[in-house]
């Protein structure tokens, strides 16, 4: 029987985008000490230098626990070590690589994070929150999908 080889990297940077709905410029600059095995969350610096912890869900934590373990040691500690656009390249060769029926971007991952997290919670603050929007008006944006599930219901 064959095993599956498996990228511990290209797999933390899918889970870090699409299961914690991180940036992929937050994603990429993640280091080791960034992560709190104990509690399990994540210190991220987003836009403006802000800080923001995040929770990593069992479901993420088994997708990225071996990049971590790679990661230590290295120089520089970052568990995804590719430069802005061969992280972005490497989200649409994995897209590519699923057969997906559309090319897909990492802030795919991202947006599909953030509207299924509004859906399980109905708490537009806490996505908020976790995706480290400034306004709430930028995390609305992820209720359109929802709004047309609505649509859906009246419009018959």
């Amino acid at each position: 029987m064959m095993e599956i080889s498996r990228n511990h990297k290209e797999e933390a940077l899918i889970a870090l985008c699409g299961l914690c709905g991180l940036r992929i410029s937050e994603a990429i600059a993640l280091q080791v000490s960034d992560v709190n095995v104990q509690d399990l969350t994540l210190m991220i610096r987003g836009k403006g230098d802000k800080e923001r912890i995040v929770p990593i869900s069992p479901r993420a934590w088994s997708h990225m626990n071996m990049a971590l373990v790679d990661a230590f040691g290295l120089p520089d500690g970052r568990l995804c070590p590719w430069e802005n656009r061969a992280a972005r390249a490497v989200v649409t060769r994995l897209g590519r690589k699923a057969s997906l029926t559309r090319s897909i971007a990492s802030h795919d991952l991202r947006a599909t994070f953030a509207t299924e997290a509004l859906s399980r919670t109905n708490d537009l603050r806490a996505v908020q929150e976790v995706l480290g929007h400034e306004s709430v008006t930028t995390t609305q944006i992820y209720t359109l999908i929802e709004m047309n599930k609505m649509r859906n219901v009246v419009d018959w």
